[in-house]
């Protein structure tokens, strides 16, 4: 597990000396850890009483599971990076590895990019990279420039401990981050903040409620969805925030929601959620449509124990299908999974042992660890990437 620590920042989480891991997810008692887990710790609250039923009575579209197996892929080991193969081309996939970021070349070939960076988050050009760093000065958020090496602090003298950089492509003069007062730091992604890349501007955005998971920024470059304790929100850019009420759209027995995914047409909002739809707590994917106001539960599952939330399921660029990480009690049922948004197809194509899964351009694959999996067939392949290489993002090459 993404999108999972590069996203998270590794380095801010070394702050949490004494954090309340967990098995929020599984809704079980909270127990103190013996060390400090590396992702986000999260602590949601149970949720307060939902909002009024609305007047009219929209409908939920549930699918029921597949009535067949999904097939398990397994991969063997790599031996080459494929560079031609049925028109694939591994150009623009980076990924991290050795204490360093590298990225494939149209040729092939890895360069590196830059040395010992955490907690980054990649442009969509490719071009420049967000990081958390404790150098010179604890926990700032660095500006850097991949072509130049130029490097700016983004939030000196803001006086707050900062992770989790998020791009936001619709409004590419701003990008998103968590931050929390000094002292104020606690097991969860902390307050919503924005920063302006082009000064030094920052916002807290919403400085009275806490988030469990990270937020999404819409393609509308106005909304951002994001949680607080828990509960689905949406922030208007140059307005308040309003409470996405799911209810609205026929699904009800939410409990908790959180890591929010939004479609690249911004017509669909995907949230990972948990509650009780009918045979005690679970949890899954609910993807909301936004125009006809319907909305779909997809692989429900109970899931094992963890310290926080879940991962923001990833969407393919063509809207059609969603990659996430199930921890599901049934081990033979927890890895990696693609589902098809109408909930009519999906498959386990990595088990267990998944990293953050990253689409390819065209979204003709999906790359996770070191394998690439064919859309449609869902047919693996290996890529020669070092043991422990970790794919971050893959950009167009043309932006190379």
């Amino acid at each position: 597990m993404t999108q999972r620590l590069l996203r998270s920042g590794g380095l801010v989480i070394i702050l949490f000396l004494t954090t309340l891991a967990c098995t929020l997810a599984s809704g079980g008692p909270v127990t103190a850890p013996t060390e400090v887990p590396q992702h986000i710790l999260n602590t949601p609250t149970l949720l307060p009483t939902r909002a009024p039923q609305p007047t009219s009575s929209p409908t939920v579209v549930q699918t029921a599971p597949p009535t067949s197996s999904p097939t398990v892929i397994s991969t063997a080991p790599p031996t080459s990076i494929p560079t031609s193969s049925a028109g694939l081309t591994t150009s623009g996939l980076i990924y991290a590895a050795a204490d360093a970021l590298w990225r494939i070349g149209t040729d092939g070939k890895p360069t590196k990019l830059i040395d010992q960076v955490y907690g980054v988050a990649i442009s969509p050009d490719g071009n420049r990279l967000l990081t958390v760093q404790n150098d010179p000065v604890p926990q700032v958020l660095w500006l850097i420039d991949l072509k130049t090496g130029q490097r700016r602090n983004l939030t000196e003298n803001f006086g707050r401990v900062v992770c989790c950089p998020v791009w936001w492509p619709s409004r590419p003069d701003w990008v998103l981050f968590q931050s929390w007062a000094p002292g104020d730091e606690a097991p969860d992604a902390g307050y919503l903040t924005s920063a302006r890349l082009g000064g030094q501007e920052q916002r807290v955005l919403d400085s009275e409620n806490r988030s469990n998971g990270l937020p999404a920024p819409a393609p509308d470059g106005r909304t951002i969805a994001y949680d607080r304790h828990g509960e689905a929100w949406l922030y208007e850019w140059d307005g308040n925030p309003q409470q996405f009420d799911s209810e609205v759209y026929g699904l009800k027995n939410i409990q908790r929601i959180a890591s929010p995914a939004w479609s690249s047409d911004g017509k669909q909002l995907a949230w990972y959620v948990g509650g009780d739809f009918g045979q005690g707590w679970q949890v899954g994917l609910a993807v909301f449509d936004l125009e006809v106001k319907t909305a779909r539960l997809l692989h429900v599952y109970t899931n094992a124990g963890r310290g926080g939330w879940f991962d923001a399921p990833v969407w393919s660029p063509d809207g059609q299908w969603l990659a996430f990480g199930a921890e599901d009690q049934d081990q033979a049922q927890a890895g990696l999974w693609v589902t098809s948004i109408d909930g009519q197809k999906e498959h386990l194509i990595m088990e267990r042992g998944y990293t953050s899964p990253v689409w390819s351009p065209d979204g003709r694959w999906l790359a996770a660890g070191r394998s690439l999996i064919e859309v449609g067939t869902w047919r693996a392949q290996p890529i020669a990437l070092p043991q422990n290489a970790e794919v971050v993002v893959w950009i167009s090459s043309t932006s190379q």
